[in-house]
C-alpha cells in the first residue's frame, strides 16, 4: 500500500504541476477565471506536499494526520462536486487519484 500511495501521490503533484503550468494555454487573458484554474493546480499541488508531510511524519504527530486526512476528503469532497460542473476526462483523473490518496491516507 505504501507503493500506490507514494505513486498516486507523485501523480497528484505532477497533475498539479501540468494544470498551473497550462494556465495560460487555456486562458488568453489573465483574469479570474484563469486565477480560478491556477489555484486548482495550486491546491492539488499543495494537497499532494501534505501527504509527504503525512507519511514520513504518521507515527509521529497526530495533527499532521488529522489535518491530511481532512484536507484528502475536502479534495474528494470538490472534485467530485466539479466533476458535476466539467466531466472532462482529466477532472476524472484527478478525482481517481485523490480517491487513492484518500483511501491510501487512511492505511497508511
Amino acid at each position: 500500500m505504501k507503493l500506490i500511495y507514494k505513486t498516486a501521490v507523485y501523480l497528484l503533484i505532477i497533475l498539479g504541476i501540468v494544470h498551473s503550468a497550462t494556465t495560460t494555454m487555456w486562458f488568453e487573458t489573465f483574469d479570474w477565471k484563469a486565477m480560478w484554474f491556477l489555484s486548482g493546480g495550486l491546491m492539488t499541488i499543495f494537497a499532494g506536499f501534505l501527504n509527504i508531510i503525512y507519511w514520513r511524519n504518521s507515527n509521529k504527530d497526530k495533527v499532521i494526520r488529522i489535518l491530511c486526512r481532512l484536507a484528502n476528503i475536502i479534495m474528494c469532497m470538490f472534485t467530485a462536486a466539479y466533476s458535476i460542473v466539467d466531466s472532462s476526462p482529466q477532472v476524472f483523473v484527478g478525482m481517481a487519484l485523490i480517491l487513492v490518496v484518500t483511501a491510501a491516507s487512511f492505511r497508511h
